[in-house]
């Protein structure tokens, strides 16, 4: 049986971190990187869970990849975005998060750039999975596989509507993926 080491990730990753309180200097900050499951978790377990956050933004990205939407690769693509305010519980947000997060260094949510969450204040909690196309096939693809996941731990009450911001057309709503059954609604001309 192989140690817990030799089980590498099919990338490596690096984890970025802002402040996101009001007159902070809002600056992602690389704090450190991972490439297999030990490293993954021993620095995971020492970070506070979203639940613990109240004025911070996280990013977990492939490394050499910063979290930035203007720069490449991710001004070719763009991100799902999914509120997640109305999760009943602590427990049940840092859940999500968790297999989130799992999923996306796993490679089990295709071939993604980063997932993020930021929260403002207790009330605002936000997850974001990062894209490096904006082709319409792939991003919904994308974006219905990140709701199934989100499913696993929160209800389509808990995680709302769903919108993908496409950073080639200057951040506008590109798709939406709704709670109400319907799973795409096309933009508004």
């Amino acid at each position: 049986m192989s140690e817990p080491t030799s089980l590498v990730f099919p990338s490596s990753w690096s984890v970025w971190t802002a402040s996101t309180a009001r007159g902070a200097d809002w600056e992602m900050k690389e704090i450190f990187s991972f490439s297999n499951v030990a490293e993954f978790w021993s620095h995971f377990n020492a970070m506070k869970t979203p639940s613990e956050c109240a004025n911070v933004e996280v990013a977990i990205f492939r490394s050499k990849v910063t979290p930035d939407w203007e720069q490449e690769p991710c001004s070719l693509g763009g991100r799902w975005s999914a509120r997640l305010d109305r999760v009943g519980s602590n427990e049940a947000l840092d859940q999500a998060w968790l297999n989130l997060v799992l999923a996306i260094v796993g490679g089990t949510l295709g071939s993604v750039l980063g997932v993020a969450y930021s929260g403002k204040g207790q009330h605002s909690k936000r997850v974001s999975v990062w894209l490096d196309s904006n082709e319409k096939e792939s991003v919904l693809q994308v974006g219905n596989a990140v709701k199934d996941q989100l499913r696993n731990d929160v209800t389509d009450k808990d995680i709302g509507e769903m919108l993908f911001h496409d950073f080639v057309s200057g951040n506008k709503a590109h798709a939406v993926i709704a709670n109400t059954g319907k799973r795409v609604r096309p933009p508004q001309q």
